[in-house]
């Protein structure tokens, strides 16, 4: 349960263009606080939930409660998945992040700009001076 939902935020992530997870809990400390109040929103269902499944547990095995045991056990199954798995989530659907059209990207009042090349990797000189730079041909898109 809670590597569905660490996939699920990072794909949300990865839609916004977050950083992976785990790194900006690290690495931005203005948002730390937001990130982890964030994932903890995300995960405690499933860790109370495994606190509550570790009590039974314990009531039926050992006819006693630990509670301390119980929230080492909670932690391992349900925040250390979360925060393993949102990160690498991220990443890997920001790479196969692909926009349908890359020219809708642009709106059809922007110019595009287009540059000759050779198979030398030069521009074709096409001025009479070799020392004058010749702009690049633009053209409207559309």
């Amino acid at each position: 349960m809670a590597i569905f939902l660490a996939v699920r935020a990072g794909l949300r992530d990865a839609k916004a263009g977050k950083p992976a997870y785990l790194w900006s809990v690290f690495t931005v400390p203005s948002h730390r606080t937001e990130l982890l109040h964030e994932g903890w929103k995300d995960v405690m269902r499933v860790f109370f939930l495994a606190v509550g499944l570790d009590f039974i547990f314990q009531l039926i095995q050992f006819k006693w409660i630990y509670p301390g045991e119980s929230l080492v056990v909670a932690f391992g199954l349900a925040i250390v998945p979360y925060l393993i798995v949102r990160g690498p989530v991220n990443r890997i659907a920001r790479r196969f992040k692909q926009p349908a059209n890359p020219t809708s990207l642009l709106s059809s009042e922007e110019d595009v700009v287009v540059v000759d090349i050779d198979s030398s990797g030069r521009k074709p000189p096409t001025s009479e001076k070799p020392h004058e730079q010749q702009e690049p041909r633009i053209r409207r898109k559309g």
